[in-house]
């Protein structure tokens, strides 16, 4: 777990992996994956995670329980602006 926004971009979480050196030799973190969060928001802390993308996935934020979300922070999402 660590504070939101300790870990700014996705190659920073992949430096905090646990043998990623090694790892990386086999699987490309970089650009096979995508780094996501679970955020408590009573604490503000996060566990980090890397999931591989797929064709079929939506990396959209979601609310799961009351003080969590997940979320996917280092991708541009496009989403609809309305105007008001």
């Amino acid at each position: 777990m660590k504070p939101v926004g300790k870990l700014s971009t996705h190659t920073e979480v992949i430096m905090n992996v646990w043998q990623s050196p090694q790892i990386s030799r086999y699987l490309d973190l970089q650009n096979n994956y995508v780094t996501g969060r679970i955020v408590n928001l009573k604490t503000q802390m996060a566990a980090y995670f890397l999931e591989k993308k797929r064709p079929e996935k939506k990396f959209l934020t979601t609310h799961p329980e009351k003080d969590i979300i997940i979320e996917y922070p280092f991708l541009i999402q496009k989403t609809p602006v309305h105007d008001s």
